[in-house]
């Protein structure tokens, strides 16, 4: 038995099926360490994992597996997070006196409207729900699902409009809007389905439970193997022979009857097919794989949070969550510091992400609609298009997809359409501050101006950035 990949989808795999003494087992990895995403790796002093994990089931058996399986290398943590919500810290699961003062009373009574409309609406609706936003917008209302659910999801797995409703199913802490409120009245109680009051973390960071799976491989006979690169598979007799490799320098077949991968479907295809296979190739075409981008952040301070992690669902921030390394465990680094963790989703594929400097560039096909529909906003526009477009898209609010003080430059533009482009962006409130020309080609580039209450001195707190004290310790 050949497992390709030892993240904890492989090392549980190969765990169990040696564990039954009828497989002689062996992992094979590509990278030096093992763990995948749930590795921790040592940085000045602290142990640090890749952004938050836990270890929590509610299916039956699992926790027991894990904590015999780790035993005392295991802390078992009370459950400490909340949702930042209009500058605000709110406690999850939601209450609501908390809820209702953070919004006021004219937001609160819109999402009881809005909630009260889809329950009206859903005595004469036939079809289910065909993505995740429309979902949450039937059990929850529209104002409910654009205040959370909508921007969380979107930061997290990408436009909630085009995902399956059943990762809205398995995600909610609540069957539906009245279950959600008999929750905020404290009429229901939360159960383990909807709010764990506790999990569990390894002592030595989350890496330690890799660690652990692959120790049990190896004490059932199995081999654990780092460094290896997997070049293709044998076939014999249209049946699998070998993993063929290049490890510790030279080519290594490893035998093998059964196999099981946890790689990237397009890589296993590739080596099962090759490119024999027209219809494989169009399958995988379109495949996308959400990445995750962290940041870490040391602070000269015991500790900064009070939590463990704090969601952040709200657009006016680019990340999804801030995580606590020494909120699981404070030995896990120096005893006067710490070390704040800002995880990010993105769809990034070689072809349009760029580096420049230490900014990541990431181009994606759209329109103005689209950005419009996900109320997206930026510090700095670029538009190289026919002048009448350009005219039409100024009425059509392209001045909301610049935050206030941001910037657009218009290229492109022949010089006897100058003035009717100059005059479409007055109009849309842009301000044009340089002309720039290259021949008969002319520029214009301009600034969304900042409210009149703000002096042109004062950072203003556009939609993609976000003032981070109201979460730190006083």
């Amino acid at each position: 038995m050949v497992v390709l990949g030892a993240g904890v989808g492989g090392l549980a795999a190969g765990y169990f099926l040696a564990r039954t003494g009828k497989y002689q087992v062996t992992v094979l990895e590509k990278e030096l360490v093992i763990g995948g995403l749930c590795a921790s790796f040592e940085h000045d002093g602290f142990v640090l994992d890749y952004g938050a994990h836990k270890l929590y089931s509610v299916i039956p058996g699992v926790l027991d597996e894990v904590t015999a399986l780790m035993g005392e290398r295991l802390l078992r943590l009370p459950k400490k997070n909340r949702l930042f919500l209009d500058g605000h810290l709110v406690d999850y699961p939601l209450k609501l006196g908390n809820l209702a003062k953070v919004l006021g009373p004219v937001r609160f009574l819109k999402l009881g409207l809005g909630y009260a409309i889809q329950v009206g609406a859903g005595l004469f609706r036939r079809n289910p729900p065909r993505s995740y936003e429309e979902y949450i917008i039937h059990r929850f209302g529209r104002p409910t699902y654009e205040l959370v659910f909508e921007p969380l999801a979107e930061k997290v797995w990408g436009d909630p409009a085009s995902l399956h409703p059943e990762m809205a199913r398995t995600r909610l802490p609540a069957s539906g809007g009245m279950d959600l409120i008999l929750r905020l009245l404290g009429l229901r109680k939360e159960t383990a389905d909807t709010n764990a009051e506790y999990f569990f973390y390894p002592r030595a960071g989350f890496g330690d439970w890799p660690h652990a799976l692959a120790e049990g491989i190896r004490a059932h006979g199995g081999k654990v193997l780092t460094s290896v690169a997997v070049q293709g598979l044998e076939l014999e007799d249209g049946k699998l022979a070998s993993v063929l490799t290049q490890y510790q320098g030279e080519t290594k077949r490893f035998d093998c009857d059964y196999l099981i991968s946890s790689l990237p479907l397009a890589m296993l295809g590739r080596m099962v097919f090759g490119d024999k296979d027209p219809e494989f190739d169009r399958a995988i075409e379109g495949l996308q794989f959400r990445h995750l981008l962290l940041v870490y952040i040391s602070v000269k301070r015991p500790l900064v949070l009070e939590d463990q992690w704090i969601f952040f669902p709200q657009r006016n921030v680019v990340f999804s969550r801030l995580f606590e390394q020494k909120q699981m465990n404070p030995e896990l680094g120096p005893a006067n510091r710490t070390v704040i963790t800002a995880d990010q989703g993105r769809y990034l594929r070689a072809q349009n992400t760029f580096f420049l400097d230490d900014h990541v560039v990431i181009v994606e096909a759209g329109s103005l609609a689209e950005v419009k529909r996900r109320r997206l906003a930026f510090d700095l526009v670029l538009v190289n298009i026919l002048a009448k477009t350009i005219v039409e898209l100024c009425d059509e609010g392209l001045a909301e997809t610049i935050n206030p003080g941001g910037q657009i430059v218009c290229a492109g533009l022949i010089e006897s359409q100058e003035d009717e482009v100059r005059e479409a962006l007055e109009r849309a409130g842009l301000e044009v501050i340089e002309r720039f020309q290259d021949k008969d080609w002319v520029g214009l580039a301009c600034r969304r101006a900042l409210p009149a209450h703000r002096s042109s001195g004062t950072t203003w707190p556009a939609r993609n950035r976000n003032v981070m004290r109201p979460l730190f310790r006083s």
